[in-house]
C-alpha cells in the first residue's frame, strides 16, 4: 500500500523507527518552547562564563539567562508540570538530516506530528539552493557520532553534540566544508560505545592468566621433546629380564608349588 504520496520528483532515502510517545498537541508544543528557553538559557550562562571581566556583553548575556528561566517557569506553571516534563524529556529522540551540500541539523521528534498513511507528509528541512537535497536522515542520541562522505573521496568524523538543534523549518548548520565540485554521498551512524578504553596488553594479560597467548620458544619445545625421549628405550638395547614380547615373567621360588600335583 502506499505509505507517502510522493510530489513530482521526489524519492523516499529512508526509513526510520521510533518509540511512539502518549502526548496532546499542546502537551508537544508546551514541551518544545519549554526544552528550547532552557537550551537558550544554557547557552546564555556559557557564553557568560567565557566571556570575562563584566562588560556591557556580560550584562546583556546575564539578563537574556534571567528572562529565558523566568519564561521557563512561566510555561511550566501553565501547561506543563515537572513531573511531565521530565517524562517528555527521557523519551525525547532527536532526528538528524542532512544535505548533499554539507549542512545539517537535529531535529525533536516531537516536532513531527503523526499523520495517517498515504499522505504528501510535512516539512523536514528547506532544500534550498545553499543545501541541496537531502541525501540522508535517522534517529541519533547526543552521545553518537557521524560520517560523512563526498563523492570526491573526503570523509570527515564528527560528534553529534556539534549539531545544532533546530526546527523543522530550518536550513541547518555547517557539517562538512566541501569542494565547489563536491557533494555529500553517504553519511553513516556511529554509536555511541562509551569513554574510549586503552586497548589491552597481550603480554600483560597472559602473566596474569593461564599463559594463553603466550609465545613459546623454540628451543622449549625442543628440550620437551629430548626429555621424551630419554624415557623411551634406546634401540638395541637389552631388555630387563622379563620385559620381552610374548615372554611371561620368571615365577619367584616356591610360587605355585604343588599346582602340578592337583
Amino acid at each position: 500500500v502506499r505509505g507517502i504520496k510522493l510530489a513530482k520528483g521526489d524519492e523516499v532515502i529512508s526509513l526510520s523507527l521510533l518509540r511512539h510517545v502518549e502526548a496532546t498537541a499542546e502537551e508537544r508544543a508546551g514541551y518544545l518552547r519549554i526544552a528550547n528557553a532552557r537550551r537558550r538559557a544554557e547557552a546564555g550562562e556559557a557564553g557568560e562564563a567565557g566571556s570575562g571581566n563584566g562588560s556591557g556583553d556580560d550584562e546583556a548575556a546575564s539578563e537574556a539567562v534571567e528572562l529565558s528561566e523566568a519564561r521557563i517557569d512561566e510555561l511550566a506553571a501553565v501547561e506543563l508540570s515537572e513531573a511531565r516534563i521530565d517524562e517528555l524529556a527521557a523519551a525525547e529522540e532527536f532526528i538528524l538530516s542532512a544535505t548533499e551540500n554539507g549542512f545539517g541539523k537535529r531535529t525533536s521528534a516531537y516536532d513531527y506530528r503523526v499523520t495517517g498513511r498515504g499522505g504528501q507528509g510535512i516539512v523536514n528541512i528547506e532544500t534550498s539552493e545553499r543545501n541541496g537535497s537531502v541525501v540522508a536522515t535517522f534517529p541519533i542520541s547526543v552521545g553518537d557520532q557521524i560520517m560523512l562522505v563526498t563523492d570526491g573521496g573526503q570523509l570527515i568524523r564528527s560528534p553529534v553534540h556539534d549539531v545544532r538543534i533546530a526546527s523543522r523549518r530550518t536550513q541547518g548548520v555547517t557539517l562538512f566544508k566541501i569542494a565547489q565540485d563536491e557533494r555529500v554521498v553517504s553519511v553513516a551512524w556511529l554509536p555511541d560505545v562509551g569513554e574510549d578504553e586503552p586497548e589491552e596488553d597481550v603480554g600483560e594479560d597472559a602473566e596474569e592468566g593461564d599463559g594463553a597467548g603466550e609465545a613459546v620458544p623454540e628451543n622449549e619445545n625442543e628440550n620437551e621433546n629430548e626429555n621424551e625421549n630419554e624415557n623411551e628405550s634406546e634401540p638395541g638395547a637389552e631388555p630387563e629380564p622379563g620385559t620381552e614380547p610374548g615372554t611371561e615373567p620368571e615365577a619367584a621360588p616356591g610360587a605355585g608349588e604343588g599346582d602340578e600335583n592337583v
